[in-house]
């Protein structure tokens, strides 16, 4: 799927997205973000909800954020370790939680600094998602078919 992806970005895209940093930290309304992939250590570990909270500590551990923004595992997560929020908005194209619409977060810190997060889920037409993908040779259709499929509500 790499080598797929990567023969349809142009170099100036490979130029953008060799430049973009591993992590980014924000303040948000006298908040500390952390804004990652994976991990703030890997950024293709994953801080899912299967992941006992001992070892997210570990993943966690001497950071100064008080939320950390995460993908990686495509699932709509909003949980606390050790006093951090961890907030994943989920997967717009390969939702790995049993809800196929697309779905994407809106963070929210109120003026008491209080934090609120919501994920809004979108609909959109499934058949014709994989009609363009089966088009366009999308590698191993049949299993990303597969993953859509079994996690139709």
């Amino acid at each position: 799927m790499f080598q797929y992806a990567k023969l349809r970005l142009t170099k100036s895209d490979i130029e953008f997205l060799k430049h973009l940093p591993f992590s980014q930290s924000l303040l948000l309304n006298n908040k500390k973000v952390l804004c990652v992939h994976g991990s703030p250590r890997d950024i293709s570990e994953s801080m899912a909800l299967e992941i006992p909270d001992n070892e997210i500590f570990e993943m966690i551990n001497g950071g100064e954020e008080d939320i950390i923004l995460c993908g990686q595992f495509h699932a709509s997560t909003n949980r606390v370790v050790n006093n951090k929020r961890i907030i994943n908005p989920g997967s717009i194209g390969l939702p790995m939680d049993g809800d196929t619409r697309a779905s994407y977060g809106i963070l929210e810190i109120t003026d008491d600094y209080k934090v609120n997060f919501i994920t809004i889920r979108i609909k959109y037409d499934l058949d014709e998602n994989l009609r363009l993908a089966k088009s366009l040779k999308f590698p191993y259709f049949d299993e990303y078919e597969k993953k859509l499929r079994l996690t139709t509500k």
